[in-house]
């Protein structure tokens, strides 16, 4: 027993108040800092506030052990144990209460990851249209441009926002904030674990609570057992100094015994608290492991699979939102006055508007922040040219298709694939103007994928057959075309099909 006690004697528990003073998002490191200037690391698993991640400048409040952060919390979540105040009892271990062996599940992986997502999949009920949209831009690569460009336009023009316009843009507001929080809460899977799915177990919940309060509990008996101590200590000494036939020996030695007791009593009481914790830390550990990989497969798929979601209608957003606008700014008299004084060339577009701005940066001054635009300019125009996309049924067709296009000077940009489903994601990206398919594709019939092509994605591209076989749907495709064509061949028939496209 004594060894018990002289290890608790040991223990530095204690909270303190600090600012956090750096955090890295990319590796969840970060340091904090006391009023008296100390100086603590931390890490991302140490943090115990889902609703919100760190940052630096943020107050937080610590426990310390041992000198180390072993937790850390915005003051005001409430989500720390304090330790200042005592605790006088301790319910749960009440006698003849028996421990339990096991932490039963109360809700399981699943169920846990569908409620977390519930307010997601509302979010993306509620515009299940836009899955279905023509065109798309890429929302993350668009969005800061495409904020400021509303704000310049309506500079340019202050009746330039109707209510179509107000509306489109508070929505897609709306949704970047989901998926800002959405990303802010999937990106630690760690805490993910905790948040998700371990607040929702009860048994789990509550030995994590007792835990807890018998370690605060186990805090307060090292000090009751060191002032007990030092207290024994004193009296002994009195005790040593006074003649037995005094007095008030009788009750020193009495109030000696009384301490003593006191002592043995704490002893035994951080002795069977010691215990009780230590198999509460191993029921948490193994709970834990039973059901941690399995959480972490289930919550990324769900991550992957609605961030795919919230991305799709993003995207069709930031389109819609940005055609609107320069349908609007075509009508407008001010932004047309606007263009006409500063010479801008070209359409009204996003693509226009944002080369006109990058021809008045000097190449040899621009920011990080302005090459990003650059790229973005290659983005816009990448999306404004021709879009051939060929799907085929084997990578030897794939290399001979690859080269036709390559030998040919169209300004169009042709992408080959043999898989399916990612000739389906860069179709869904991209306004498609010509559709090349193989007789012979994987897994699927050229007419089946059409279909699905038109009905998923609402494209009205030129289809064309490749191969010598009649099709069997020959409603499905505009042409035909053989395999093996020479280049220029090749080009002429490519140069004729977009040409009718445009009739």
């Amino acid at each position: 027993m004594c060894l018990i006690v002289h290890a608790y004697v040991k223990i530095r528990f204690m909270q303190i108040s600090a600012k956090i003073l750096f955090y890295n998002p990319n590796d969840g490191k970060g340091i904090v800092i006391t009023p008296q200037r100390e100086k603590y690391d931390f890490v991302i698993s140490q943090w115990d506030d889902f609703e919100q991640l760190p940052k630096s400048g943020m107050e937080v409040s610590c426990i310390l052990s041992d000198g180390a952060i072993t937790s850390l919390a915005p003051p005001q979540s409430g989500v720390l144990v304090s330790v200042a105040e005592p605790i006088n009892s301790l319910p749960l271990w009440e006698k003849g209460r028996r421990k339990i062996d096991k932490i039963r599940l109360s809700s399981s992986v699943k169920v846990c990851v569908d409620q977390y997502f519930e307010h997601i999949e509302e979010d993306i009920h509620e515009r299940t249209g836009y899955r279905d949209a023509k065109y798309r831009l890429d929302f993350l690569k668009m969005r800061r441009f495409l904020f400021t460009m509303y704000n310049n336009l309506t500079e340019l023009d202050l009746h330039f926002v109707t209510p179509k316009i107000k509306m489109m843009r508070d929505d897609l507001l709306q949704m970047s904030a989901v998926y800002d929080d959405y990303k802010s809460k999937a990106t630690y899977p760690e805490i993910a674990f905790e948040k998700v799915f371990l607040v929702r177990q009860e048994e789990y919940v509550k030995v994590r609570e007792e835990s807890s309060l018998t370690f605060a509990k186990l805090v307060n008996l090292r000090d009751t057992e060191a002032r007990v101590a030092e207290m024994i200590a004193e009296k002994e000494v009195v005790i040593e100094r006074t003649l037995r036939s005094s007095p008030v020996f009788e009750a020193l030695d009495e109030e000696h015994k009384k301490l003593k007791s006191e002592y043995v009593d704490t002893v035994h009481m951080m002795a069977t608290l010691d215990e009780i914790y230590h198999h509460n830390l191993e029921l948490m550990l193994t709970f834990e492991q039973g059901y941690k990989e399995s959480f972490f497969e289930i919550f990324h798929a769900a991550s992957k699979a609605y961030r795919e979601q919230i991305l799709t209608i993003l995207d069709a957003q930031a389109y819609l939102f940005d055609e609107q606008l320069w349908m609007q700014a075509q009508k407008s008299k001010a932004i047309q006055r606007f263009f006409e004084h500063s010479n801008i060339q070209g359409d009204f577009s996003s693509k226009t508007y944002l080369k006109y701005y990058l021809n008045s940066l000097d190449p040899d001054k621009v920011s990080t922040e302005q090459r990003e635009l650059f790229k973005l300019y290659d983005y816009l125009e990448s999306m404004t040219r021709e879009c051939v996309v060929a799907v085929v049924g084997d990578m030897d067709e794939a290399f001979a298709l690859k080269s036709l296009f390559a030998q040919i000077s169209l300004p169009i940009e042709a992408q080959v694939y043999v898989d399916t489903a990612k000739a389906f994601a860069w179709m869904q990206k991209h306004p498609i103007t010509l559709m090349l398919v193989d007789e012979a594709l994987r897994g699927v019939s050229a007419e089946s994928f059409i279909r699905q092509v038109r009905d998923k994605i609402g494209t009205r591209a030129k289809t064309v057959l490749l191969g010598s076989k009649p099709p069997r749907d020959a409603g499905a495709f505009d042409a035909q075309m053989p395999k093996g064509m020479r280049a220029t061949l090749f080009k002429e028939r490519i140069q004729l099909l977009l040409k009718e496209t445009h009739e």
